[in-house]
């Protein structure tokens, strides 16, 4: 969406007193380091004015988007420091910054690159069945709660050209699949510079939506899942992107601002912004708890864990999705695992060419290995999306439309199903008791009329790795409490 800028308006709107004013923030816009932002600022608030000249947004509305703007705006505090947000921009955050623009982009598509050095099957299948796609190799971000991150100075970003046409593939693709353009990254990480001007990944999801429209029905594209912690710095080039991702598939999909400590007061300024622009109130953290994202447990915190000192939603973590991830310098399959003592950063992360392809000569077949022993039954198809949030609700009854794991004697992967369903007991999700998660263990069907790993089997696996003189505290619990359910 480009703000509208057709409506001519002539006269003051911003006569409040002890509010902030349009003339406030415009005062303040050179502290921008980027033109393009710069100006982005100034049609946004012209924008806002025409609207409510027009009566299309209230004066209440107004001003709090002024109020929103002032937050994203940079400032000079007491000592003369810039700060956004709160935050102050020391030299260490100026370098992160920087690093966007200064990043070497690389070609994936190259003989060289992550794609390009692949056999064509491999990457014709990946390129078929969908991906997501990390356009940097680091994220400025360093979120404490993310186990997929390269956290740091960006030093790649993705060859512009590149990700255009990565976009435009996953657009065709015949995948249905949500596109995740992230990864361990922050998609908002990434920018380039052409011809004096900044890129913004905003161009990236508009040159996306073109490129749907070419299928016969735009809407059959794959849904785009797009999540944010706003990367300092780039408050202005998310406010473009979330814009451009709600208006134009009209609430299809559906962004979010992850919340965190460092964001909180921007990703609220950011809903007031996009509630006054759409005229609705809008809240992009939807679904999200500040104080458990910030309080889940990660890394060297499971190294000495004891019993009662995590929740399942601990155990589960943030981290959403099997699948391949496109990066600069590699392409990556991605196993999520529960956090626990034995993998405390949750997810596993390998190059794709350490994975081997089962069947090659069956295209329509073909599956992904992890070439490791201990998940040597484990077979998942390239950019599977699993949604662990989601695991327990297969129990339930619902269907999720992506293939699942072919053999279900991983304990790892045992544990995590069954902490997502005792997630949900724990918590009241959807009004499971106990009688009812005990109603859901004979399993359900899919529409393909595959069986579900059933939890009791799930049970089962998971006592016979712990018997085998394997000890873990996380796991030894999720067995108790299911124990205690079933007597």
């Amino acid at each position: 969406m480009m703000i509208d800028m057709s409506v001519e308006y002539q006269g003051d709107v911003d006569v409040l007193a002890n509010v902030i004013t349009s003339a406030d923030l415009l005062s303040r816009k050179e502290l921008i380091s980027s033109p393009r932002a710069r100006y982005y600022l100034e049609r946004l608030l012209d924008h806002m004015s025409k609207l409510l000249a027009m009566e299309q947004i209230d004066i209440d509305t107004y001003q709090k988007a002024l109020a929103g703007l002032d937050v994203l705006t940079p400032k000079l505090d007491s000592s003369g420091q810039v700060s956004i947000g709160g935050i102050r921009v020391s030299e260490g955050l100026r370098a992160l910054i920087e690093s966007r623009l200064s990043a070497t982009e690389v070609s994936v598509f190259g003989p060289e690159g992550a794609l390009g050095r692949l056999p064509s099957e491999v990457r014709k299948y990946i390129c078929a069945t969908g991906f997501a796609v990390e356009f940097t190799d680091r994220c400025t971000v360093k979120c404490s709660f993310c186990d997929l991150a390269r956290k740091g100075k960006i030093r790649e970003i993705i060859l512009l050209e590149d990700a255009l046409q990565l976009m435009r593939i996953r657009a065709l693709s015949s995948s249905q699949a949500d596109f995740i353009p992230y990864g361990g990254t922050d998609p908002f990480d990434a920018k380039w510079s052409r011809s004096g001007e900044e890129v913004w990944f905003g161009d990236l999801l508009r040159h996306y939506y073109n490129s749907a429209k070419e299928l016969s029905s735009a809407a059959s594209a794959p849904r785009v899942s797009l999540s944010t912690a706003i990367p300092i710095g780039e408050e202005f080039a998310v406010l473009d992107g979330l814009v451009e991702a709600i208006y134009t598939r009209n609430f299809r999909d559906i962004p979010r601002i992850s919340p965190t400590m460092f964001n909180k007061q921007r990703a609220e300024a950011m809903n007031n912004i996009l509630s006054a622009i759409f005229n609705r109130r809008i809240d992009l953290t939807y679904g999200m708890n500040l104080r458990d994202e910030d309080a889940l447990l990660s890394g060297d915190q499971w190294r000495n864990i004891q019993h009662g000192e995590f929740r399942m939603e601990d155990v589960i973590g943030v981290r959403c999705y099997d699948g391949v991830i496109i990066s600069p310098g590699s392409i990556d399959g991605v196993l999520v695992m529960p956090q626990s003592p034995e993998h405390p950063n949750g997810s596993l992360r390998r190059p794709i060419e350490s994975i081997a392809m089962i069947d090659p000569l069956s295209p329509s077949s073909t599956l992904f290995r992890y070439d490791v022993p201990i998940y040597q039954d484990i077979s998942v198809k390239a950019a599977t999306a699993m949604n662990p949030r989601l695991t327990s609700f297969f129990y339930s009854g619902s269907t999720l439309v992506s293939q699942k794991e072919t053999e279900v004697s991983d304990p790892h992967r045992s544990a995590f199903r069954l902490a997502a369903l005792l997630a949900d007991h724990e918590t009241g999700v959807a009004d499971k008791k106990i009688n009812g998660i005990k109603r859901f263990l004979n399993g359900i069907f899919l529409r393909n009329k595959h069986i579900l790993p059933l939890p009791l089997r799930d049970l089962q696996v998971l006592k016979e790795y712990l018997q085998q003189g394997n000890p873990n505290p996380v796991y030894e619990y999720i067995v108790r409490r299911m124990d205690d359910i079933l007597k």
